[in-house]
C-alpha cells in the first residue's frame, strides 16, 4: 500500500457493499469510514477529511452527483479525490466529464478497489514530482 493513502470513506447505500468494500480495504491496511447516503458522507468527511472517497450514484437522501458537487464547492473537501463504484459502467465517460478520478464497476473485488487507489497515488505523486498537480 501507498504511504500516501490511509483513510477512505466508502458511501453506498447498499449495506452488503458497504460492509464488503469496508473489509477488502482494511485488510490492505486502510482505515475506513462508511456513509449510507450522501448527506451522511457530506457529515463524515467534514468531521475525518479522508484521503479518498468511494462513491455509489444511486442513494436515497443525496445521491451521488449531489455528493460530488458538494464535495467540489467546498475548498476544504474539492482536492479530495473521486472514485465512483456503480453498477453501470456505460456511465464512465459522463462521470469523467465531471472530474472524477476514478471508476470502479460492481461487482467488485478487494484488488480492483486497492489498484484504483494505488493509481491515483501514482499519479498524484508523479504530478508532484514534476512541480505541478492537476485536480
Amino acid at each position: 500500500m501507498s504511504e500516501k493513502v490511509k483513510s477512505v470513506l466508502v458511501v453506498d447505500d447498499e449495506e452488503e457493499i458497504v460492509n464488503a468494500a469496508k473489509r477488502m480495504l482494511e485488510r490492505s491496511g486502510y482505515s475506513v469510514d462508511t456513509a449510507f447516503n450522501g448527506q451522511e458522507g457530506i457529515d463524515l468527511v467534514n468531521r475525518h477529511k479522508p484521503d479518498v472517497i468511494i462513491t455509489d450514484i444511486i442513494m436515497p437522501i443525496m445521491d451521488g452527483y449531489e455528493f460530488y458537487k458538494n464535495l467540489k464547492n467546498e475548498s476544504q473537501t474539492s482536492k479530495i479525490p473521486v472514485i465512483i463504484l456503480t453498477a453501470r459502467p456505460n456511465m464512465e465517460d459522463s462521470f469523467r466529464a465531471l472530474g472524477v478520478q476514478g471508476f470502479v464497476t460492481k461487482p467488485f473485488t478487494g484488488d480492483s478497489l486497492v489498484n484504483k487507489i494505488e493509481q491515483l497515488d501514482d499519479q498524484t505523486q508523479a504530478l508532484s514530482s514534476r512541480g505541478y498537480i492537476l485536480t
